[in-house]
């Protein structure tokens, strides 16, 4: 990674992406229609919005060199991967434990940036890092050793490989590819693997209310908010922004307690806190 004052940018609009992602709890709790099918709206109404911008802005774009179509496809796939084995996972274990090990994809992005990447690790990334999964761990009010499913929390853990790979696969492209190209191929991809399922009971919107409730899902939390991630990723360390993403959980538990009136019990609040010390210590680790 470069120096801290020529990445201080990347890190605001990083945080802006978590900031717009972290919404999307709050969409789909708002959202009547199947989650499978939340999903495959997001990604497709996304891929249209995404779609027509890069259409537009297409003749100002610069790429490094060709890339075959195909490594652009797979962040899309590596994306609908994560979010149908989360949503499984959601169905066959708590939602606390669902959460915690969907985020333990920071392990995952770390080992690789630092065996494939050349990334440096410190230990006081090591360190930053551990205080940040506690603290989530903490904000979920996570109980370890009372799984209520193990499939389902293997099913968490491989939604993990699934959004580290999605990660670490933009963080690739992003050294060849524009992120809105990025974005709107593999927005699309997604969107062919998840058709399947409006195959299920209630998965098309029949009111402006859902669609409003949809192109808000797909505007702020994927195409702004996974679109800033992808553009920031061109100059962070995958490590440190995976790490960043821990944040993510945090804000949406501070959204929930101001949208849905949901509480937000002092454990949490400590939880939350842990998160941020854990990411500032990760950031000096970096």
């Amino acid at each position: 990674m470069t120096n801290t004052e020529n990445t201080t940018p990347y890190i605001f609009i990083l945080l802006l992406g978590i900031c717009g992602i972290s919404f999307a709890p709050i969409f789909v709790r708002y959202s009547q229609i199947n989650p499978s099918a939340i999903a495959f709206w997001r990604v497709a109404i996304s891929a249209v919005i995404l779609g027509i911008a890069f259409f537009v802005i297409r003749p100002k774009m610069v790429t490094q060199r060709k890339v075959s179509l195909i490594y652009l496809f797979l962040p899309g796939l590596f994306f609908a991967g994560d979010l149908t084995l989360w949503h499984w996972s959601i169905k066959m274990t708590s939602v606390a434990n669902a959460t915690l090990f969907a985020n333990f994809a920071c392990i995952f992005v770390t080992f690789v940036s630092w065996k494939w990447f050349n990334e440096r690790i410190t230990w006081k990334f090591v360190l930053g890092a551990a205080c940040a999964v506690t603290g989530v761990i903490i904000l979920l009010g996570v109980n370890i050793g009372n799984s209520t499913n193990l499939r389902g929390d293997i099913l968490g853990l491989l939604t993990a490989i699934f959004y580290a790979s999605y990660i670490l696969s933009i963080k690739k492209l992003r050294e060849y590819c524009g992120a809105l190209q990025i974005m709107f191929v593999s927005s699309a991809a997604c969107t062919l693997c998840l058709l399947p399922t409006l195959l299920q009971p209630n998965s098309i919107p029949t009111d402006v209310r859902e669609w409003s409730i949809l192109i808000g899902l797909a505007l702020v939390s994927h195409s702004l908010g996974q679109g800033l991630i992808a553009y920031a990723l061109a100059k962070l360390a995958a490590s440190f922004s995976s790490v960043s993403l821990l944040l993510q959980p945090t804000l949406a538990a501070i959204w929930a307690w101001i949208l849905l009136s949901e509480p937000l019990s002092s454990t949490q609040m400590v939880g939350g806190g842990i998160v941020l010390i854990g990411i500032y210590f990760a950031r000096k680790g970096r």
